[in-house]
């Protein structure tokens, strides 16, 4: 079928759109990190308003124009025969599921904004971290768009997982005290000196984008010499891809153990829990999810064996000058994945080995089983249709089951921890397993302080929330000072995203948030038309959802998360799909059975 004009144009736009913000969005600061919050957000409301006036601006004069009318009118003919239904400019939008789910938490947004009792800081989100109304918007013109108009090529994949692969050595190289652009250095406060890293500063959001890169770099290294990408490539260059992808991941699973921030464990954890479900439909998949591990755990153990290096050699210098020449972050920062690697290193260094030889073991298993099954077999079968021959489900309901035992023994742990059962087990772990107000660096207090506002609303208020971003209102109107009695701090966010819907847009809004968010993932991954940059990207968006769960949502990082969502919405949902696309992502002989 033949795409319009205005279509046309539009695809366009939003490819250079996608490769410009790729690229300038992570790296764009204006005043090193005292002004980064507003750089980026700035940049990406401005960047999307260019982007929305340009598209309007093509669809009215194909629209409106005598030329528009008569190209776009034989392809509305024939899609109108299919459909029922006549576009505005030779465009048509449809609803998908998530796109109703989205639709309901951009209009309880609105509503929410209306009667709010703060309804010009919730429109504007100034009292926050700027996710007012305002953002939203622009968010959902941005959601359509490139869900509807933008066309993912490997390439556009490729450079966003550089980039990643370059914020990652930035973060990298300031945990390890090189401030190679002396911007830590220019903070001063000794409060704040380690609390800002990379071009994204707040360590926090600088794990959630981190986070994103992760969860791609992880997919595309797994999706290559699959079958199931976007673009046919020779095997040399295959080979190519997957060492890189391979790098980006590495790199990203150091910078997450070095961002100092324990939502890290939750992303990572959530990442190697449920890549499984996606790899382990075939031999090959097994084989490369246990190079997964060895990557993680070889960031581990190399993360650890840089601290004690550089370490150790701050001390001899110290020893003769009296100065440290590198400024390496205190030992009592480190999170829970720092503190293994240097507290375990040499485990990790063993786990590194293990994981190595059973990917190498796993390969000649392959290798022997191809020759037997070849001499049975015709001369046309090869080792990659054994390769990607269907291993059933049976070891990804095996993998469920252990998860949810896991998961259950979690969720008891801290029942017991905090009902009091046990204490002299839990006492050196009280800070990971007893809640209090100060657990998690005082989240147990704001989340407390968030929930006793949510409690006290009206139902009707309960439903739709008490507007967007308008935590911080509450907390400097009610309880500013028993903030600062407290905890010595004032809150601004819940520092979690789920808490901060609830509050900001209530149960139907979350629930409409939270369910498209489900439904776009799940059909990037599994669904029939997902490919690799579809199920990249609804990894990139699962693994920031679950750092989010003890983090801040902030223009910082949102708007990429955003862009990937859009991504994995179009591309698993694309049924406009042109012949090209559809030969790239033909699997290999021997596949077309495989259940997935």
């Amino acid at each position: 079928m033949k795409e319009s004009k205005a279509k046309n144009i539009i695809g366009k736009l939003t490819e250079a759109y996608v490769v410009f913000f790729v690229v300038a969005f992570p790296l764009f600061v204006h005043d090193k990190y005292f002004s980064i919050l507003n750089d980026k957000f700035y940049l990406f409301w401005v960047s999307c308003a260019m982007l929305v006036g340009a598209s309007v601006i093509v669809v009215l004069a194909c629209a409106f124009t005598a030329s528009g009318r008569s190209s776009d009118k034989a392809s509305e003919k024939a899609s109108g025969k299919a459909t029922g239904k006549r576009g505005f400019g030779g465009i048509r939008l449809t609803l998908r599921t998530p796109d109703k789910f989205f639709l309901v938490f951009m209009a309880v947004s609105i509503v929410s904004t209306a009667v709010s009792e703060y309804p010009y800081e919730a429109f504007w989100g100034q009292y926050g971290r700027y996710q007012g109304l305002f953002t939203w918007l622009f968010y959902g013109a941005l959601y359509v768009l490139i869900s509807r108009f933008y066309r993912a090529k490997r390439r556009h994949m490729d450079l966003f997982l550089v980039v990643g692969a370059l914020l990652s050595l930035w973060g990298i190289t300031d945990y390890l005290g090189f401030d190679i652009f002396g911007w830590r250095d220019a903070i001063g406060d000794p409060d704040f000196l380690y609390s800002f890293s990379s071009g994204i500063g707040n360590i926090n959001s600088l794990t959630l984008m981190l986070a994103l890169y992760m969860g791609a770099s992880a997919v595309m290294f797994l999706s290559e010499q699959r079958g199931d990408g976007t673009e046919a490539v020779s095997d040399r260059q295959s080979l190519i891809r997957k060492v890189l992808y391979g790098a980006t991941l590495f790199l990203s699973f150091m910078a997450e153990i070095m961002a100092l921030s324990d939502n890290a464990v939750l992303a990572v954890g959530l990442l190697l829990y449920l890549l499984p479900f996606y790899a382990w439909r075939d031999r090959r998949g097994v084989r490369d999810y246990l190079l997964v591990l060895t990557l993680f755990a070889g960031a581990l153990f190399l993360s650890g064996l840089l601290r004690t290096y550089i370490n150790d050699y701050n001390w001899a210098v110290y020893r003769e000058t009296g100065e440290y020449p590198f400024d390496l972050a205190p030992e009592s920062l480190s999170g829970i994945l720092m503190s293994i690697a240097t507290t375990q290193n040499v485990i990790c260094g063993q786990l590194t080995i293990i994981c190595l030889c059973l990917a190498a073991f796993s390969y000649f298993l392959s290798i022997s089983g191809y020759r037997r099954r070849q001499k049975s077999e015709l001369s046309t079968y090869t080792y990659g249709d054994y390769e990607t021959e269907s291993l059933g489900r049976t070891p990804r309901y095996i993998w469920g089951a252990f998860g949810a035992l896991c998961l259950a023994a979690i969720i008891w742990v801290f029942y017991d921890a905090n009902t009091g059962g046990h204490p002299e087990i839990y006492g050196p772990y009280a800070n990971i397993f007893i809640f209090s107000d100060y657990w998690g660096t005082n989240r147990g207090y704001n989340w407390k302080l968030l929930l006793s506002y949510f409690l006290a609303f009206l139902l009707l208020r309960k439903l739709i929330g008490a507007g967007p971003e308008t935590y911080g209102v509450y907390t400097s109107v009610r309880d500013y000072y028993t903030m600062i009695e407290t905890t010595n701090e004032t809150y601004d966010s819940p520092h979690n995203e789920l808490l901060q819907h609830l509050f900001s847009v209530g149960i139907i809004g979350t629930i409409g948030y939270y369910g498209g968010l489900i439904t776009a993932t799940l059909r990037g991954i599994f669904g029939r038309e997902a490919n690799a940059i579809s199920a990249a990207c609804g990894f990139g968006v699962l693994c920031y959802t679950a750092g989010a769960m003890i983090a801040i949502s902030a223009p910082t990082v949102t708007p990429m998360m955003i862009l990937l969502l859009s991504i994995c919405v179009g591309e698993s949902h694309r049924e406009d799909r042109d012949q090209g696309d559809k030969a790239g992502s033909k699997k290999p002989s021997g596949t077309s059975k495989q259940k997935r």
